[in-house]
């Protein structure tokens, strides 16, 4: 062996193999800071599913209640339809009291909970109102208007005072059969 061969040997054995702890605790440091602000993006957006979640439930149980009253309006008089200017709950797990609209509510909502088995749990934090309000001083037209609220809990561990708020309306008449 010549003096060439013995030097490329040991330069070759005094070669380090792999990466140093230093190196290593570097590379961390920078996938971590940009894995970071996905982490927040992908938190964020799971706020705002529950948040989008609850306002599509309170825009179906509003445009339900809003049918049966529509449903009553075409064979009652506009003062026989009931109403409640008070908060009522859709649930019978409700911590409001039930609202008269929902008193059968495994009768009414046949197949719906069957659908959605957690649509009672999910409905316990909602309330809501509904009232008839004249139009013009009127007799033959009133305003039908349903009010939904809930706490999200998200927002609810963050501001107690915090409540969302979901309003349909429609005009409902009698009309005079000749």
């Amino acid at each position: 062996m010549n003096t060439v061969d013995k030097i490329n040997i040991k330069s070759l054995l005094s070669k380090k193999k792999g990466l140093s702890l230093i190196e290593i605790m570097i590379a961390l440091v920078i996938l971590v800071a940009g894995l970071f602000p996905l982490w927040g993006l992908f938190s964020g957006n799971a706020r705002y599913q529950d948040i989008s979640k609850k306002y599509t439930l309170a825009h179906f149980v509003a445009h339900r209640v809003l049918e049966k009253v529509i449903a009553e309006s075409s064979y009652k008089t506009l003062k026989d339809i009931k109403t409640h200017s008070e908060f009522l709950g859709f649930s019978p797990a409700s911590t409001y009291g039930l609202s008269p609209y929902f008193s059968n509510f495994d009768e009414s909502n046949k197949g719906i909970t069957n659908q959605f088995p957690n649509l009672q749990k999910e409905l316990k934090n909602f309330r809501f109102k509904i009232e008839l309000l004249n139009i013009n001083n009127s007799d033959n037209t009133r305003n039908a208007r349903v009010e939904v609220q809930w706490h999200n809990a998200l927002q609810q561990s963050q501001n107690n005072s915090h409540i969302n708020s979901l309003v349909l309306q429609t005009v409902l008449g009698n009309v005079a059969v000749l």
